[in-house]
């Protein structure tokens, strides 16, 4: 919300320091008494672009960028509208990370940090991804399992170690950091069907039944060769 705009604002001189100056579309949000008050602060130069003149805003095209990015990926993995601010935090961490070539092939964070930022994080999964993630609380041995299925949307800067993600959870739908998390996209055997028949959107029936338990199960018997249900015979002699 643009009343929300100071708060903001306050929250990123906490996290990144006071930028040298703000260039603003001189909307009322952020040229208001409450703007002007941090500005002063801080000793930020207040500047707006030309009314009518977009093009004066070096962030316009950026936030175009953006904004063309996060719809290509909700649009590749299939993600829910609902969740597209979640997709934009996302993005903007990743755009963060990237080099510019208008910033001589550095990427943003290093400009403003001077410090060359570490993408390992981001090499492991990609947006969107199901994935198990570590849950005690609520698994009781044996019962149940200790992971729950998950979608990972990103990572969590100011949460634990390096490697910790956000996960949204297929039960809750709630957004938590874990940094005990593994791929649930697995073609090895290894994928843990406890966990996927917790989850509302996936798994197997919790009491399957084979697929055939008898020719008479079958709708047309006849159309079926009985001696594809015949037992194989072999004599004593070809065991040893």
């Amino acid at each position: 919300r643009k009343s929300q705009f100071a708060h903001a604002f306050e929250d990123f001189i906490c996290t990144h320091g006071a930028p040298n100056a703000l260039l603003s579309d001189n909307a009322r949000a952020q040229i208001g008494k409450q703007a002007l008050q941090i500005l002063r602060m801080y000793a930020i130069d207040d500047m707006q672009c030309e009314p009518h003149h977009q093009h004066q805003n070096y962030a316009e095209r950026r936030i175009q960028e953006v904004k063309k990015m996060v719809n290509t990926i909700m649009d590749c993995t299939n993600t829910p509208p609902e969740y597209w601010l979640l997709c934009l935090f996302y993005v903007t961490y990743l755009l963060n990370c990237l080099a510019v070539e208008s910033l001589n092939w550095r990427t943003p964070l290093q400009v403003a940090c001077g410090q060359r930022p570490d993408i390992s994080a981001l090499l492991l999964f990609r947006w969107f991804e199901p994935v198990y993630y570590y849950d005690p609380d609520h698994a009781s041995f044996p019962s149940q399992s200790r992971e729950k299925t998950g979608r990972w949307i990103g990572v969590a800067e100011h949460k634990g170690d390096a490697l910790t993600y956000w996960i949204l959870t297929d039960n809750t739908h709630q957004a938590v950091a874990r940094s005990v998390v593994c791929s649930a996209n697995v073609d090895n055997g290894l994928k843990n069907h406890r966990a996927a028949n917790s989850s509302p959107d996936g798994g197997e029936p919790s009491n399957p039944k084979p697929i055939v338990l008898a020719l008479s199960d079958l709708r047309n018997p006849a159309a079926i060769n009985p001696s594809l249900f015949e037992s194989p015979a072999f004599s004593p002699d070809e065991l040893i």
